[in-house]
């Protein structure tokens, strides 16, 4: 079975959920708010870089080239469907996601699927639409093959078939954060 998640320790993270939180409610930008998503301004990029380049250096054996911060959030009792998370060039890579839980994710469920299909890459008007860039069609399947509940931050293999369901009454917040360099989970 492939890693799809790998924990690590960053110590103490209550600034950055405070910080983070706060940013996340005052930022109202709406070219940079989809439903399950948010994209940080360049100015909340350098306010959270400020925290987290610290606990990165470290941990982190990799370049500190954040490209993206993004909050991901799924409202109360919903489900984000299967996808693949497209950084803006378009293409997959194997890169993972660093995900730091902030609020109410040990209510939802990470799930991460298998089956035999292929990717349909779409044009760049589709790039931060909402529904991606790259489209999976499944020949076979899909079917799930691990599940987790995020309460730590991870490493997390968003460049395969994932989901996300919030299966409380409150909304599942997380910051996640995507890199230039390529690392595969396992080196991360």
């Amino acid at each position: 079975m492939p890693l799809y998640h790998k924990p690590i320790d960053l110590g103490d993270l209550t600034e950055l959920r405070e910080v983070a939180l706060r940013l996340f409610a005052e930022q109202t930008e709406p070219s940079l708010k989809f439903k399950y998503y948010t994209f940080a301004t360049p100015e909340n990029k350098l306010i959270l870089e400020e925290i987290l380049i610290p606990k990165l250096k470290k941990v982190m054996r990799h370049p500190l080239d954040m490209y993206r911060i993004v909050w991901g959030h799924v409202p109360p009792m919903s489900n984000l469907g299967i996808h693949i998370d497209t950084p803006p060039s378009g293409h997959v890579t194997s890169t993972p996601n660093l995900n730091i839980p902030l609020k109410n994710c040990k209510g939802g469920i990470t799930r991460w699927w298998n089956g035999k299909y292929k990717l349909i890459e779409r044009g760049p008007e589709y790039a931060n639409k909402g529904s991606g860039r790259t489209v999976i069609e499944w020949e076979d399947g899909p079917y799930v093959d691990e599940e987790y509940r995020l309460n730590e931050p991870i490493w997390m293999n968003a460049n395969v078939p994932h989901s996300a369901e919030n299966v409380t009454t409150n909304p599942r917040i997380l910051l996640s954060l995507k890199f230039s360099a390529e690392f595969t989970i396992e080196d991360a």
